[in-house]
């Protein structure tokens, strides 16, 4: 089943658009190269943990909620492109995982 697949980026845009700032305004307030926050915002970029601390810090808000925005992005492009075939060829293990539990 396919579910949109929303990109950190989107996110940030959105948040840029909010304090009336541009891409270049937060690569400046972050410290780093204006193509890396350019990329991300037009989702030709994944966040990493060094930005995700920088967004953070920035933002006022935790460097997880950056990772668990890419990472749930992450999840849904693989699971629309391979998660038919996995579940096709996976069996499920008969034993319960204690990460289950």
């Amino acid at each position: 089943m396919a579910r949109f697949a929303f990109h950190p980026g989107e996110y940030l845009a959105e948040e840029l658009e909010e304090r009336g700032l541009t891409g270049s305004d937060l690569a400046r307030a972050l410290n780093i190269p204006q193509n890396r926050i350019s990329e991300i915002l037009n989702g030709k970029r994944s966040v990493t943990v060094d930005t995700a601390l920088r967004l953070a810090q920035w933002s006022g808000s935790s460097p997880q909620y950056w990772l668990n925005l890419q990472q749930i992005h992450d999840l849904r492009i693989v699971e629309d492109r391979i998660g038919h075939e996995i579940r096709r060829t996976v069996e499920p293990d008969a034993k319960p995982s204690v990460a289950n539990s």
